[in-house]
């Protein structure tokens, strides 16, 4: 295995992110440090979205509606979904009912997507794609 050099790592994730150096003030009367800006630099981290996310076919795309409350701190939800699954047996793809558990995290905004990989259809050859749940918060 080949080593990483942490230092290039670290400066092409700065770069991909747009993460502007962040410098700490030291006070060096009473060694307090002053941290401000660095919540800025975690919501920039955070809040960056998947661009090089790739759609498949057997991806599920849902709109999945929420109240405010749920948005504003978090749950986790059952949520009954048909998908196509490969059934060895039967040596074909069936559509089954299924019921799965999603968290929705807590602070999610509207219009953002949530993605569970591998809980998409299925084909032939047991490839699962991705459930996409957009979110709708009414």
């Amino acid at each position: 295995m080949d080593k990483i050099d942490k230092e290039k790592f670290i400066d092409d994730i700065k770069k991909d992110l747009n993460i502007k150096p962040f410098y700490v003030k030291e006070n060096m009367e009473n060694n307090n440090f002053d941290f401000s800006g660095l919540e800025e630099v975690f919501k920039t981290y955070f809040e960056c979205k998947n661009h090089d996310y790739k759609v498949t076919p057997n991806d599920i795309y849902i709109l999945y509606k929420i109240n405010k409350k749920e948005a504003e701190e978090g749950c986790v939800k059952k949520l009954k979904i048909k998908r196509k699954k490969w059934d060895n047996k039967a040596k074909r793809i069936v559509t089954r009912k299924d019921t799965i558990k999603i968290t929705i995290p807590k602070g999610i905004q509207d219009s953002q997507s949530i993605i569970i990989y591998g809980e998409g259809n299925q084909d032939k050859t047991s490839n699962s794609g991705n459930l996409i749940l957009n979110i709708k918060v009414i």
